[in-house]
């Protein structure tokens, strides 16, 4: 049985009351497609997974890997290699059309930490003609909004909006997708930390099996 003390309580609930708005702001999208839905879903992700590799920032504490760094539980998933740093001469553009991660290995996807697969090369940046990461892109996004404050500015965010697909511009497919794989991952830490307190087994949580179910079926295309 894990003792969690009161603060890191309060920080759980804190981490689900931040994944149930990344799901209604989704929901409300998909109803309304309306852009404030995925801005506040940005916020959201600034908050939760955003980080400096550097270490050097103030202002970014990311809740989510903060807390499984605390309890050593591992978020993990699986995801394509990473790009290689510059684009070939000729790249115009480069869409991602589906999904780019798994609950299981298959085909090219290699598994991840949360923390290194922010940090891995997937997004092209038509300004410097490089690829580039989602932690960057998110914090980019959230500059964008002016939602808050960040010791980062690049204009990624923008190159990202110039594309599209019939589904989902670029912008809306990177957040939808971004946040399918962090909301999966946070549901999954408090649903351990929560058969952990119990004393229960996390391998045979039945809620936990369930939700690894639901999302290696659920399926997302810009495309």
């Amino acid at each position: 049985m894990v003792i969690v003390p009161k603060s890191d309580e309060e920080q759980l609930l804190e981490l689900e009351t931040a994944l149930v708005h990344i799901s209604a702001l989704a929901r409300h999208f998909h109803e309304r497609r309306e852009g404030h839905y995925l801005l506040g879903i940005v916020t959201q992700l600034r908050a939760l997974v955003g980080f400096d590799p550097t270490g050097k920032s103030k202002t970014l504490r990311p809740l989510l890997l903060n807390q499984a760094d605390k309890f050593g539980i591992e978020l993990s998933l699986f995801s394509r290699p990473p790009k290689p740093r510059k684009a070939e001469p000729n790249l115009v553009g480069s869409i991602i059309g589906y999904k780019t991660w798994s609950v299981l290995p298959g085909g090219d996807f290699c598994r991840y930490t949360l923390r290194d697969r922010l940090l891995v090369r997937a997004y092209y940046n038509d300004v410097t003609r490089e690829y580039d990461n989602r932690n960057r892109l998110i914090r980019d996004m959230a500059n964008k909004s002016a939602a808050h404050y960040d010791d980062h500015v690049s204009g990624f965010a923008d190159s990202i909006r110039r594309s599209s697909g019939s589904n989902y511009t670029g912008e809306q497919f990177f957040v939808i997708d971004t946040s399918s794989a962090i909301y999966y991952l946070g549901v999954r830490f408090i649903r351990t930390m929560r058969a952990l307190i119990d004393g229960r087994d996390p391998a045979s949580d039945e809620s936990i099996r369930g939700l690894d179910t639901e999302f290696q079926d659920l399926k997302i295309s810009m495309i």
